[in-house]
């Protein structure tokens, strides 16, 4: 992992390659942000970087051996702590990071944006509860106190220490205070407020933010394979990579076909298919809620648009260009914008945990009497 490998987050990769530079670095970071965040992203490349033996100008070279071992995380002098349970093949004193690493090896090749659930399932945990054992904390002090095999820093990326033991927290307490020379600690938190405050106290906070609506499209195109218009649409719904991939995986056509159902129904005013209907969208999760709005709201407007005369609807798949051109057949211009800004009512009550049943049947309602013309 780069640094050139991490979409956005400019300031703090900055921040981070600056502190090296004037060797300032402190020898304990505490990566903080929202789960499925570039915290473990920034943490892998910052211990690439200080291990590489060609630095280029804000980044590791990629190509040196540090560098190439750090690309298959099999680095020797690079460890890490993450949280497991028991298995079929590790029980007791064996339930410790170490046995499980070629499992995190492959989990985090196939998945840039991590979660522990994801990890859970990677590893076949089960519904078994995950630690950092008191166990763990005694194998990290045993390998940070023997001498690095060959770069300049030994490395410790411990991953959601929220997930320590108590006991293993405070056996930690003094060697992050006082590691042995040429030591690092990073430590990477969805949670930091869960994380016991002499751990905090002993470690300097990065604080990494959400990605940005432009940042997190960026990332749904090059890491969910999601085109440029469904990426914009996730990106202005989700707060993070886990809740948009979600989103994505869910089933575009699904959605929108529902849509335009949705749609079809409030014409013929059929209440009866209506209330189903309804019902049925009050079920789904929030996001797929809003998702299926915002889809509406960019009928709405490709809707406009064919008034005016564009032609070009390509942002649309085939299904939605021809809904739009049946549906500006039977609306005007102000009905149009009458129900797109009824849809955009609808999301933000929903956004503030409106009865997504009400919402729903009184938006449909609402939305038939303009298509009727009433």
């Amino acid at each position: 992992m780069q640094f050139a490998d991490i979409i956005g987050l400019a300031e703090i990769k900055q921040r981070l390659l600056k502190a090296v530079s004037n060797n300032h670095l402190a020898h304990a970071l505490l990566f903080a942000g929202p789960e499925g965040g570039g915290q473990l992203s920034l943490a892998l490349a910052m211990a690439t970087y200080v291990n590489c033996t060609n630095k280029q100008e804000g980044d590791a070279c990629g190509e040196c051996p540090s560098c190439q071992k750090m690309k298959n995380i099999a680095h020797p002098d690079v460890h890490f702590a993450f949280p497991v349970s028991a298995t079929k093949q590790f029980v007791g004193k064996d339930v410790v990071s170490d046995n499980f690493l070629p499992d995190f090896r492959k989990y985090l090749a196939s998945e840039a944006h991590p979660t522990l659930a994801g990890w859970v399932a990677a590893f076949g945990g089960e519904n078994r509860q995950v630690n950092i054992s008191k166990e763990e904390s005694r194998r990290i002090i045993r390998s940070l106190a023997l001498k690095s095999y060959e770069a300049e820093y030994k490395v410790m990326i411990i991953w959601l220490p929220e997930k320590m033991h108590i006991a293993a927290s405070n056996a930690l307490l003094k060697i992050i205070e006082e590691p042995p020379k040429n030591t690092l600690f990073f430590l990477v938190t969805n949670q930091e407020q869960q994380l016991i405050g002499t751990i905090r106290s002993r470690t300097q906070m990065v604080k990494v933010p959400h990605y940005s609506p432009a940042e997190l499209q960026e990332i749904l195109q090059r890491d969910g394979g999601a085109s440029e218009e469904r990426a914009m649409q996730l990106a202005q719904i989700a707060e993070t990579v886990p809740e948009a991939m979600a989103l994505l995986e869910e089933g575009e056509e699904d959605s929108q076909e529902l849509f335009r159902q949705w749609m079809r129904l409030c014409y013929s005013w059929d209440f009866a298919q209506l209330m189903q209907l309804t019902e049925a969208f009050a079920k789904y999760n929030k996001l797929r809620q809003q998702g299926m709005l915002q889809y509406g709201m960019s009928i709405m407007r490709a809707s406009l648009l064919q008034h005016y005369g564009a032609q070009d609807l390509q942002a649309l798949n085939q299904g939605g260009q021809d809904f739009v051109g049946r549906f500006s057949r039977v609306m005007n211009m102000e009905q149009v914008e009458w129900i797109n800004r009824l849809i955009g009512d609808a999301a933000y009550h929903l956004e503030r945990n409106a009865n997504a049943k009400i919402t729903f049947f009184n938006l449909s309602l609402r939305i038939a009497s303009i298509l009727r013309g009433q």
